[in-house]
């Protein structure tokens, strides 16, 4: 059993023997420190072995990391007049293991789904693949100490079960620690699953008492089109990504986009924002005009509220809750606008119907990674968009706080606030009143096509 004493949320006291080796699951919260709790098992390593222990650390903030270090060592992001994607993963790899990899660890780059990723810039990497190559590189190292944060975030069912695979393996040969604020993660690999005492904080799903009115803002133009695309075709270099995509998006209407890992998901989305500039020459519509018909990417920003995972590494983290909230009225990266009484007391409202107004003036650093993802769902609502896309909302949050955002995301469809686009790979996560599911697949010529289905009707996008 394990204890976290969050009075100063610095000390911890393990109860037991580490075993060496051997698994151990531990179901967090949001609102406990982990580091505590990770250091304490690495000094009773120590203590035992009598030595210092190597610990390899796989999380979100180091997946984070690895990018920010791709940003720093070429701030550009064309390279000849095309995207700059970084160092290829295989470049990477020869950089950190100069002698070479190891025979026996190919077939874990395999097993991982990362051999047809070898020659890919690291910045191209979805967030699956980026977990992916950091459990690779921490295993790489071969710590007596491998820690697991939340291994299961952004993963697809069949990447899921090769984890399962993968930890019980190397828990064969060393230590391994998995954290999971999601019980129904750790239950997948079997065996006591331990939770850590913490403070209890309150948690308040978004309600009927947010935008109490009359008529639902939708209500006025529902069925006018929002997004189309037609035959839209992406590739980076040689590699096909998006093929033959055509949908159609509403007002009014909420989608569930899903696929395997490296399909496209994000990829899609960032056509629509702008933060894609491959969306130009493509035929694809938005809010009534063309893209690239003379409308500037800012007017786009103002009618669409946004969270992903690459949002969240963008954010400065000396910001505040209320900062980083309010930033979402304009867009930006840290807020350069001195906030209206009104808007501050809107930014209010909402953090305290969410449960988290008591660390509203609290720096985002000083925050566990759920509740900065938190503060950043409150960031895209904070200005009623149109469309309203959340990609990923739930990654890096503990079973309470899922239940929370998706609470969220199904009150703002069920009264019609805003169009919605969500995205997951977690079949478990639902959204009430989802009126089309869009499913990425792959196609046998390369690249990943599309399949909606509405009301038990679908059709497929496939090319010819």
């Amino acid at each position: 059993m394990m204890q976290v004493k969050n009075e100063q949320h610095i000390s911890i006291s393990l109860i037991g023997n580490v075993p060496h080796p051997g698994l151990i699951l531990v179901r967090s919260s949001d609102y406990t420190p982990k580091k505590p709790l990770y250091d304490g098992m690495k000094a009773s390593l120590q203590t035992r072995f009598a030595k210092p222990v190597c610990t390899a650390l796989v999380s979100a903030e180091e997946s984070a990391r690895l990018l920010a270090e791709e940003r720093r060592r070429d701030e550009s992001d064309f390279h000849g007049g095309a995207p700059d994607l970084g160092r290829s993963l295989m470049l990477l790899l020869e950089e950190e293991l100069p002698e070479g990899i190891p025979a026996g660890y190919w077939e874990l780059i395999d097993e991982l789904g990362l051999s047809h990723l070898l020659e890919r810039g690291i910045r191209a990497f979805s967030t699956g693949e980026l977990r992916k190559l950091a459990l690779l590189r921490a295993v790489l190292m071969n710590p007596e100490l491998l820690i697991l944060d939340e291994p299961f975030d952004g993963l697809d069912a069949l990447a899921r079960e090769r984890l399962v695979t993968i930890i019980r393996r190397e828990a064969v040969e060393r230590t391994v620690l998995v954290v999971s604020g999601r019980r129904s993660d750790l239950v997948l690999l079997g065996g006591e699953i331990r939770d850590i005492d913490g403070q209890a904080r309150p948690r308040t799903v978004l309600g009927g008492r947010i935008h109490d009115r009359d008529t639902p803002p939708t209500e006025k133009r529902k069925g006018e089109i929002l997004v189309e695309m037609r035959n839209v075709a992406l590739c980076y270099g040689d590699t096909p990504i998006l093929r033959d995509i055509s949908i159609t998006v509403r007002r009014g209407e909420a989608w569930r986009i899903y696929g395997p890992n490296g399909a496209g998901k994000t990829t899609l989305t960032e056509l629509i924002t702008g933060e894609n500039q491959k969306a130009y020459g493509q035929d694809i519509w938005l809010f009534g005009r063309k893209k690239g018909s003379g409308e500037s990417v800012w007017e786009i920003k103002e009618r669409i509220g946004h969270l992903s995972p690459v949002l969240h590494q963008r954010i400065p983290l000396r910001d505040t809750v209320e900062t980083t909230i309010l930033s979402g009225l304009y867009d930006s990266i840290g807020l350069y606008r001195k906030p209206t009484s009104g808007q501050r007391q809107r930014a209010a409202e909402l953090a305290s119907l969410f449960g988290i107004d008591d660390i509203l003036h609290t720096r985002m650093s000083e925050l566990s990674f759920g509740l900065q993802r938190v503060a950043l769902v409150l960031r895209g609502l904070i200005k009623e968009p149109e469309l309203l896309i959340f990609d990923e909302p739930c990654q890096g949050l503990d079973d309470e706080n899922t239940d929370a955002v998706l609470d969220a995301v199904s009150t703002v469809v069920e009264r019609g606030l805003s169009t919605v686009l969500f995205i997951s790979h977690d079949p478990l996560q639902e959204v009430r009143g989802i009126t089309h599911s869009l499913e990425l697949y792959r196609h046998e010529l390369g690249g990943c096509s599309a399949r909606v289905q509405s009301e038990g009707v679908s059709s497929g996008n496939e090319a010819m």
